[in-house]
């Protein structure tokens, strides 16, 4: 299918932050949207099958055979990312910390999940383990103190491998007392053996969300994907993450002036795109098809597709540049509405007629054109690399002067090789 759509006009993606989509609807929306999608995994094909059956229950028995399916259709690829974490190794870790030491954004992960993953030491970058304190029982303390934070403080509502514990340790402590002695010394907690090198440590969902976040930020600023994700809690993540780098900044002229950042931005013909074709079909329509279905009309009309990210592209060309601020949603909308809409349903309308032509009939809620709301733009009008910099480089406090240096040349080499080697970076 790719091959049949120009090569500037793709559409690729990286699904983030798990290393497989479990929900088929995510798929058959992918596959709607992206000329090709990327995972990121270092285990074995066999290996993540019997994952994937583990998982997989009931009406989703066949998962494995639908990425199967997908992979021989060549829609999707997978990335082993190991090499690239251990070579931005310091900017991962920088960008992780400086997540974690965001109070809002600790909050907003705890409060949606306390539970711990195991991760392999191949994706974890090495000054992770400097910044992080691999332990046991204070790793034990960590957990717990995030259940307890999670559950204001109700022991009754503690697993209960973790409720004696908590009973011993964190008896008669209310909500804000909890809170203060985990943001104390417990954010950079994490389960293992500071004097082992294990193949896997045990992460909270806080810091781990944190580690694939910026993985994935990493591997798409590389090789010019956009990150896509079906959990909303890592949406609202990202967007967290992008307004400290906003605020970063904002407040620091220096910092924007070490970065070479050439503000306002051009706005991201992506952002056009997915804007338009999220709403190609109800969700309704959608859960009608099946994958393969959807999967031969994506395929079939890739002229189609590739004509209409074309026109996407042009009109994103004259579309004045919008300031990068926490209203950059707003501000996109507004044009989307006065220039973009008009021009953009005659593309649209040309894709529903070709589906109509393959399966019959397309029920649209109303007659009206509906605005589409813009997806996937957690990007606040930054590149990728601007938000992986300015997060960074806020972090220079654990760097010595010499390491700082360091970082920021390292930057400024990779985002200029990648902007060389994918020409859809110019847009951004």
């Amino acid at each position: 299918m790719t091959d049949m759509v120009r090569p500037d006009t793709k559409l690729r993606c990286l699904y983030y932050p798990y290393s497989r989509a479990i929900d088929t609807k995510t798929l058959k929306k992918a596959v709607l949207l992206f000329d090709e999608i990327v995972f990121l995994d270092s285990q074995p094909w066999f290996v993540r099958n019997e994952l994937l059956k583990d998982k997989s229950k009931g009406a989703s028995l066949h998962l494995a055979d639908n990425y199967d399916y997908l992979a021989e259709k060549g829609i999707i690829s997978f990335r082993d990312s190991t090499d690239v974490v251990h070579k931005q190794d310091i900017l991962l870790t920088t960008n992780i910390v400086n997540d974690v030491r965001s109070d809002e954004f600790c909050r907003e992960a705890i409060d949606y999940d306390v539970t711990v993953w195991d991760v392999l030491t191949e994706r974890i970058p090495p000054t992770f383990l400097e910044a992080f304190y691999p332990g046991a029982g204070t790793f034990s303390e960590a957990i717990t103190l995030q259940a307890l934070v999670k559950a204001k403080g109700k022991l009754e509502e503690l697993p209960k491998e973790l409720r004696s514990f908590a009973e011993s340790r964190w008896r008669s402590r209310d909500p804000a007392q909890l809170w203060q002695a985990f943001r104390g010394r417990y954010k950079f907690v994490i389960g293992g053996n500071p004097h082992v090198r294990l193949e896997s440590y045990k992460i909270p969902f806080l810091q781990a969300s944190s580690l694939r976040i910026n993985e994935a930020l990493l591997i798409s600023g590389m090789e010019g994907l956009t990150p896509f994700t079906d959990s909303k809690i890592h949406d609202r993540l990202l967007r967290l993450k992008v307004n400290n780098s906003l605020s970063a900044l904002a407040k620091n002229a220096n910092l924007r002036e070490k970065m070479e950042i050439d503000l306002p931005r051009q706005l991201p013909r992506q952002h056009l795109a997915i804007s338009i074709l999220d709403r190609l079909l109800p969700p309704a329509e959608l859960e009608r098809r099946s994958l393969a279905e959807l999967t031969e009309y994506r395929i079939a009309h890739a002229d189609q597709f590739g004509r209409f990210a074309g026109k996407v592209a042009e009109l994103a060309a004259e579309i004045d540049s919008i300031r990068p601020s926490s209203e950059y949603n707003r501000d996109l909308q507004r044009i989307i509405d006065a220039k973009v809409i008009p021009e953009l349903m005659a593309a649209r309308d040309e894709l529903v007629t070709d589906y109509e032509k393959s399966f019959g009939s397309l029920v649209l809620k109303s007659a009206k054109v509906v605005v589409p709301t813009v997806v996937l733009t957690a990007f606040a009008g930054l590149g990728v690399w601007e938000i992986l910099g300015a997060c960074a480089l806020a972090e220079l406090g654990m760097l010595s002067a010499k390491g700082a240096d360091d970082l920021l040349e390292s930057w400024r080499a990779t985002r200029k090789s990648t902007r060389k080697s994918f020409a859809y970076l110019a847009d951004l």
